[in-house]
């Protein structure tokens, strides 16, 4: 395991990784980072900087994220549920996620790497996953796929995780991911108060984190960041 540490959005070090990696496959070939976290950790941040960053140095566009919110179930799937109050209280759960849809895009990626492949994203405001709004082409060499559970180590996650070439961690304090997190609910609707968002937060983000350190497989990177991503 490695230890990257970053520092005011320092990131070259990632960069090189990406580039290394992607000059190691052949034509045909794709390759996978998946980039894990407890939530509020900044891996979308991250992940996007770095995708940014070696599509800038190579001069074209061989690098994608793909996150892991896009497979969030709608919630038209989450009132059908068993105990549909609690599916929409725990939304971001990993029972919350259609982790066998994500499997298969991910076999699809990795596989399929001579046509167009289109995959969800979400949608912050309408709190649903919109279909085939990320366009992966044959030119894109290598995938961010980026989110609290592509590292767990049971059903269809630790299979996801299987498929990846490195595994990146992001760390960050508890006290950061918390102002994070309450800020986030607030911003995107989610809470209408400090109060509810901080009891949001609690219940559900602190208990995604302990399943998220308790059950994930040793990544081959740590990024540990201090910085206000």
């Amino acid at each position: 395991m490695t230890f990257v540490e970053i520092k005011d959005y320092e990131i070259a070090t990632l960069v090189e990784r990406v580039i290394k990696l992607q000059e190691s496959r052949s034509a045909n070939e794709r390759a996978i980072i998946t980039i894990a976290g407890v939530p509020g950790s900044g891996k979308s941040t991250i992940s996007q900087k770095v995708c940014s960053e070696v599509n800038k140095r190579i001069g074209r566009k061989t690098v994608a994220v793909l996150g892991q919110d896009g497979f969030h179930y709608y919630r038209s799937q989450l009132k059908i549920m068993e105990d549909p109050e609690e599916a929409f209280d725990r939304r971001g759960a990993p029972f919350t996620f259609n982790s066998e849809l994500l499997l298969k895009l991910t076999n699809e990626i990795k596989r399929n790497t001579y046509e167009v492949i289109y995959a969800p994203s979400f949608d912050h405001k309408d709190k649903d996953p919109i279909e085939n709004s990320i366009e992966i082409t044959p030119e894109i060499r290598v995938i961010l796929l980026e989110g609290n559970y592509v590292h767990l180590n049971e059903g269809n996650w630790r299979e996801i995780c299987s498929l990846s070439d490195e595994r990146w961690l992001v760390a960050v304090d508890l006290d950061v991911i918390v102002d994070r997190l309450i800020k986030r609910h607030l911003e995107a609707g989610i809470c209408s108060s400090i109060v509810d968002s901080k009891r949001r937060v609690e219940n559900n983000d602190l208990k995604n984190a302990q399943y998220v350190v308790s059950h994930s497989i040793t990544p081959d990177i740590v990024i540990r960041t201090s910085v206000n991503l």
